[in-house]
């Protein structure tokens, strides 16, 4: 999965069209935010068949659980992102408009990292919000790049 050339534009785009909307299960949580942000940079909708298929945090929960075998937002993120091929970065080298993990309130979540880099967007009741980047625990690179994975396959030179 690549980026596409307008991208930063598309994303940014994306983000004035959502800004306003509130968190909604099925139509506007954490997961469709994530999948509109990589759908907007890429042009490949990530969650195609899910939306609508869920309305409340126990239905979430349900369809977690059919997807991985467990509900756990972590799990299914991972399944779901490995299938696709999007690769893990560690949170310091995430950039913009990666796909962020992120905890509030003892509750995992899924955000983006704001296109100016220094923060996460993610979902709320009121729309999105900024969030501190210490709330990361996890990203995935959106798009291909190059040495983006934790561990390299080369030979140490010396």
């Amino acid at each position: 999965m690549t980026r596409k050339e307008n991208w930063q534009t598309a994303l940014y785009d994306h983000l004035q069209r959502v800004w306003e909307r509130p968190f909604a299960y099925g139509e506007h949580d954490c997961c469709l935010f994530a999948a509109g942000c990589i759908e907007a940079q890429t042009g490949v909708d990530v969650a195609d068949g899910l939306r609508g298929q869920y309305s409340d945090r126990r239905s979430a929960l349900r369809m977690m659980r059919r997807l991985c075998g467990q509900p756990s937002l972590e799990r299914v993120v991972e399944t779901q992102f490995e299938h696709l091929g999007l690769l893990e970065v560690s949170v310091s080298m995430a950039q913009r408009g990666d796909v962020v993990l992120l905890e509030l309130d003892g509750v995992l979540a899924l955000g983006i990292l704001a296109p100016h880099g220094t923060a996460i967007i993610a979902p709320s009741e009121k729309g999105l919000v900024y969030l501190p980047m210490n709330r990361a625990r996890r990203a995935w690179a959106v798009g291909v790049r190059a040495a983006t994975s934790l561990v390299s396959e080369a030979p140490c030179r010396q």
